[in-house]
């Protein structure tokens, strides 16, 4: 059975001995990647291993690269550990792939989100929703909720996150880059949320943004927060009555309406429109 194994934040001590104990007894070791600083720990230790580094100059896209490394893992074959850095279930697309075509046993050890909160010093409570600065357009961000930005390994991946957060954050929101989190070269950075693009970041850069205290936050969580009002209890007593007989000749009224904001040129009378044609579909 392939076994998976997290090296936590790359110091020594961030790799948990039963992990260790893998990796040294393995027949053959593969590391997604050795710019880390877990792979020098591993040589510290003697262990041997190969990396999959060459595939992401070969590899057009990210899909294709994660695909190609979890190719390449299978076919080491019996005996072979895979090691990534931080916990395997966390942030690694590769790990999805292969336990979705094979038997694993995974070695959990301390992720990116661990050191990253103990390095801020800010204990959160309420929601943290964690996601990918590749993939800004996956993610719906709620002011509400704190945010952590994983993998702005690039000044383009830095501008794509707070192009995302700034259509729910304000441009003064405080935000935090997490360089290096859980080694001795750890930094924290406190800037404003416009400018984090503005700053050097890499492979082990996080960002954070504090949640906001909103009635009600801006976008699509806005939206379902008045839709909720609307039908829940105290809510509007019309709302609540209506079934989808009922509303087909408003929602002819209300396209309408949508069609002559548009004429009009004017973009919060279509904001207006829209909200009101949406609540009552």
């Amino acid at each position: 059975m392939l076994k998976i194994v997290g090296l936590g934040p790359g110091s020594k001590d961030g790799i948990p001995s039963a992990n260790l104990e893998a990796l040294r007894n393995a027949r053959r070791v593969i590391l997604r990647t050795a710019r880390h600083p877990s792979a020098e720990v591993l040589r510290g230790e003697g262990i041997a291993f190969e990396t999959c580094d060459d595939l992401y100059e070969s590899s057009q896209a990210f899909d294709e690269l994660y695909t190609a490394i979890a190719e390449r893992v299978i076919s080491a074959g019996e005996g072979a550990v895979y090691g990534v850095p931080g916990h395997p279930l966390c942030g690694e697309e590769s790990v999805r792939i292969l336990l979705a075509r094979c038997e694993a046993e995974v070695f959990p050890a301390p992720s990116f989100i661990e050191v990253t909160l103990a390095a801020l010093r800010k204990p959160f409570s309420g929601a943290l929703q964690v996601w990918n600065a590749h993939d800004p357009m996956a993610h719906w961000p709620d002011a509400r909720a704190n945010q952590m930005v994983y993998q702005v390994d690039s000044r383009q991946a830095a501008n794509d996150a707070k192009l995302r957060l700034l259509q729910y954050f304000d441009a003064e929101s405080r935000a935090y880059l997490v360089s290096d989190a859980g080694i001795a070269t750890e930094k924290v950075l406190e800037i404003e949320l416009s400018e984090v693009d503005k700053h050097e970041v890499g492979p082990m850069t996080t960002l954070y943004v504090e949640g906001l205290s909103l009635e009600r936050p801006k976008g699509f969580y806005g939206l379902v927060d008045i839709v909720d009002r609307l039908l829940g209890p105290g809510g509007c007593p019309w709302d609540r009555e209506q079934t989808h007989e009922t509303l087909k000749r408003h929602a002819v009224e209300e396209t309408y309406e949508v069609l002559a904001a548009i004429d009009s040129g004017d973009p919060d009378r279509l904001c207006e429109e829209l909200a009101i044609c949406f609540c009552r579909a």
